[in-house]
């Protein structure tokens, strides 16, 4: 159950930080994490995987999605 804190608080930390840095792609990316970290739980007890792996795919799907937008925009 650290998994989905840890994203949590990765995702509740790039929503300051999209003004800091100027890029407000970060509010999307922030809201997303935090939103996967919030409903991991839940999605993973209804199907029987661990919370750790429902979290690190979701989490790992939309950072990986906002580093290749960033390389390529």
């Amino acid at each position: 159950m650290i998994a989905p804190w840890v994203a949590l608080v990765v995702g509740l930390h790039f929503l300051p930080m999209a003004p800091l840095l100027g890029y407000p792609v970060l509010y999307l990316v922030g809201a997303l994490v935090t939103v996967a970290a919030l409903t991991s739980v839940p999605v993973a007890r209804s199907r029987g995987i661990t919370v750790s792996a429902v979290t690190g795919v979701m989490c790992g799907t939309i950072l990986l999605a906002a580093a290749m937008f960033s390389l390529l925009a």
